[in-house]
Order: C-alpha cells, then sequence, then structure tokens
C-alpha cells in the first residue's frame, strides 16, 4: 500500500509521466480524440447574451407602451418629441419590436386606432429619413396573421413573428380586419389588397361571422359570386342561429339598398294595384347584431367602437339604449346581469352619456303596453334596472318611474 507522500512525488517523476501506447489507446476510446485539447469551463455567454437582448427589448417595449398610453390628438406633437428623445437611435431589430408593441396595442385597443397609426405614421417617417427604416415588420405582421386566420398558411416556430399564434379569438380577427381597412384609408399600403382579402374571406367558411363584419362596412353591392356564396352557407345544416342571422342580413342590406335606389316608375307604367312602402331600419339591424354578438364574445371595446362609428349624434346613441334595454326585457335570466354591466361599463367609460340611457328607457316605456306583451316578469327587470341606474346617478327625468316602482 503507498502512502500519500509517496504518491505525490509521481509528480516529478519521469518515468511515470508519459503513459504507454495501449493506454493511450484506452483513453481515447472512452473518452474521444481530445489529445491536444484543453478542457476550459466557460461561462455561458449566449444565455447571458439572450437574456441582455430580452431586457432590452422589454425596456423598449415599456417605454413605447408608457407613451402611447398618454397618446392623444391634443398631445400627439409633444409625445413625437417625447418617443424620439427617450427611444432615440435604435438598431433594425429594436425598431420591428417598437412596430410589434404598436401592433399589439392596436389589436388590443381597435377603438384607437385612428390615433394610434397617425403616430406610428409619423414615427416611421422620421426614422427612415434618419436610419432609413420602414414599416414591413408591421405590414408583415398584418398579412401574417390574415392569412393564418383564413387560409392554411403557417409559420415556424422559430419565425419572429411567431408571437401572432398567440393572438387568437374572434375579437383579433376582426380587429385586424379593421386595421387593414384602414391602412388602406392611411395609405400605408395598396387598396388592391382588398380584392385578395375578398376573394379569401368570402371563400372561406371556418368564420362567417367574419364575412359579415368584412363586407358589411364595404361602400359597394356584394357580386353575384359572393352572394351565391353566402346563400350556400346558409343552406348549411350546422349552421348557427348568430351566422344565419348575420348572413341574412348582409343579403337583406343589398336588397334594401337596391329598393331605396331603385327609380319610380312612371305613372302610366304604374300597374293599377296598390303599393306597399317597404321601409328597413338598418341602424336597427346593425344594433341588434352587435348585441348579439356581445352576448356571444363579451367584448366591451366591439360595443364602443360601434357606438363610436355608427352612432354619432344624440338621436342615434338614444337609439342604441332603447334597443339594448328592450334586449335587456326581453332576455333570460343568463343575459340580465351582462347586459346591465354592459351599460354600466359604457357610461362609466363615457362611450354614453346618463342622459342616453335616461331617454332610451323612456322611448320603452311609451310604448310599455306593446312592447311588455313580450317581455316576462317584466316588473322585476324593470326594479332591477331601475336600481342599477340610481346606483349609477341615473335619475333625471325618470323619478316618476322611481315612484311607480317603488326604487
Amino acid at each position: 500500500m503507498i502512502d500519500i507522500n509517496s504518491f505525490l512525488t509521481f509528480k516529478i517523476n519521469e518515468e511515470v509521466q508519459e503513459l504507454d501506447p495501449n493506454t493511450l489507446e484506452l483513453i481515447n476510446e472512452f473518452f474521444g480524440n481530445k489529445k491536444n485539447k484543453k478542457f476550459i469551463k466557460k461561462p455561458n455567454t449566449n444565455i447571458l447574451k439572450n437574456q441582455k437582448i430580452q431586457n432590452k427589448k422589454e425596456n423598449i417595449i415599456n417605454k413605447v407602451n408608457l407613451i402611447l398610453n398618454k397618446l392623444s390628438e391634443s398631445n400627439i406633437d409633444n409625445l413625437i418629441v417625447e418617443f424620439v428623445e427617450t427611444i432615440n437611435q435604435i438598431d433594425a431589430e429594436q425598431f420591428d419590436e417598437v412596430q410589434k408593441t404598436f401592433y399589439n396595442k392596436i389589436l388590443s385597443e381597435i377603438n384607437f386606432i385612428k390615433i394610434y397609426l397617425q403616430f406610428l405614421k409619423m414615427i416611421t417617417f422620421i426614422y427612415n429619413k434618419v436610419q432609413f427604416y420602414d414599416l414591413s415588420f408591421f405590414i408583415t405582421a398584418v398579412e401574417t396573421k390574415f392569412r393564418l386566420d383564413y387560409t392554411e398558411y403557417d409559420i415556424e416556430p422559430s419565425d419572429k413573428l411567431n408571437f401572432i399564434k398567440e393572438l387568437s379569438g374572434e375579437t383579433k380577427r376582426i380587429n385586424n380586419l379593421i386595421l387593414i381597412k384602414n391602412l388602406v384609408d392611411f395609405k400605408l399600403i395598396s387598396g388592391k389588397i382588398n380584392e385578395e382579402c375578398d376573394q379569401l374571406i368570402i371563400n372561406q367558411n371556418l368564420f362567417l361571422p367574419d364575412i359579415y363584419y368584412w363586407f358589411n362596412s364595404k361602400t359597394r353591392d356584394l357580386t353575384t359570386n359572393e352572394e351565391n356564396k353566402i346563400k350556400q352557407y346558409l343552406k348549411k345544416n350546422d349552421i348557427g342561429s348568430r351566422e344565419k342571422v348575420l348572413l341574412e342580413s348582409l343579403l337583406n342590406k343589398k336588397n334594401n339598398d337596391e329598393l331605396k335606389l331603385k327609380p319610380e316608375l312612371k305613372p302610366e307604367l304604374k300597374p293599377e294595384f296598390k303599393q306597399t312602402k317597404i321601409t328597413t331600419d338598418t341602424l336597427k339591424i346593425e344594433i341588434e347584431n352587435i348585441i348579439e354578438e356581445y352576448l356571444y364574445i363579451k367584448s366591451v371595446d366591439d360595443i364602443k367602437y360601434f357606438v363610436d362609428t355608427r352612432c354619432l349624434d344624440a338621436i342615434s346613441k338614444n337609439k342604441f339604449c332603447e334597443h339594448i334595454i328592450d334586449r335587456y326585457f326581453q332576455s333570460n335570466k343568463e343575459n340580465l346581469e351582462e347586459l346591465l354591466n354592459l351599460m354600466k361599463n359604457l357610461i362609466k367609460n363615457q362611450t354614453l352619456f346618463k342622459s342616453n340611457l335616461s331617454r332610451g328607457l323612456l322611448m320603452i316605456n311609451n310604448n310599455w303596453k306593446e312592447l311588455s306583451i313580450d317581455y316576462t316578469n317584466s316588473i322585476n327587470k324593470m326594479k332591477n334596472l331601475l336600481t342599477m341606474l340610481k346606483s349609477i346617478g341615473i335619475t333625471k327625468n325618470i323619478e316618476f318611474l322611481f315612484d311607480q316602482y317603488k326604487i
């Protein structure tokens, strides 16, 4: 048995410093041919580098979001200066992160799309002049989202646009469609894109409500091919009631427009039977559709966008309130609380004014005998509605109802 001191002397003993060939060959078999390679443990520089890059990205995203949260029409010029001073010169990859932040912000807050796009357009103009950047990443993100939604298109997990796969759901799809239309309006993309989008949306049958939302806002009539496609979808046995209502209203809209534009027959050519005047309240149909949609997807942002874009005056806002209150009285227990909360939210975010809701209720009350025939448990529903209105300070001009129902 050898002691430790004797063993340590082998370190300087020339006789044991060189291994015989057989021993060397055996070591090579175990560990591979690494005769001249030094094994030095190095820190994982890739992890450190990636973490540093990730921190920079998050820092830029946070800075951009902080600026966008303050953005309004009155301070856009000041925030342009703040943006340039805060973000300053950045590399191309960081500018992609800026565009990604704008894209996510717009899809999440579609009601502010015009001010966001105006701001983005001005920012990009500055960075294009100074660093030659453009909106390629932003436009590609919009296109990629569209193709992921309506075609068999896919992207690799390693692609920097892979984050778009997380932007799922009907609200994000519809908001992306709204974004495409606004990009055309802002002349950031060519209007020719509409034709390609028309073809892809009408020929997909996975998201039938999207056909309504895409074509309903167009100024042109449906083509014969588009009409026939919609009629085919309506014949499907598994079509849902919501999809059916939306698609039928899209067809009816065209028919109603034709009736409005059709010239009067000359007196000598008029038939001798009495003509019936056909009138359709298109706003009513749209309001009913958007309320129906809300009860499916619970998106207050969609309702807010509808009111902001379709109900531009007090009369149409009052009309909207009339229909939402009417729907409240017709609803089952499951939807009652949803509609009450919706009304409160629309007042809270100032989409509607208190006077709009009170006048909407008055319009219902003025036709109460006729309307209440279709209402169930109407007295309790009225009491609950009045209690909610009183809780948010809506009492003016409807005091008599509080007395009548003892609220």
